[in-house]
């Protein structure tokens, strides 16, 4: 997966800088001025990582993460007061 800006023009997507191949799927986003998404190069680069991570299969499902939120917390105890882990 790949984000790019563009502008629709004559009922079309206009893609900045790259051409869609022919027949590519596309999810459009409408936003306006004031919701655009603005990036660092920084945080362009981690996107970009996670999406290759959920691409190979590396990641958490909802049901997963959902069950392992209702699991009870491991707490042990110390000198010190009880810490998570």
């Amino acid at each position: 997966m790949r984000i790019f800006n563009g502008r629709v023009v004559d009922g079309g997507v206009i893609v900045e800088d790259f051409v869609l191949p022919e027949g590519a799927m596309v999810e459009v986003h409408i936003g306006d001025d004031e919701s655009d998404l603005e990036l660092s190069e920084e945080e362009e680069a981690e996107l970009e990582t996670a999406m290759d991570d959920i691409q190979r299969g590396n990641y958490v499902t909802a049901e997963e993460l959902f069950r392992r939120l209702r699991e009870p917390t491991n707490v042990r105890s110390s000198a010190e007061g009880a810490e998570e882990y």
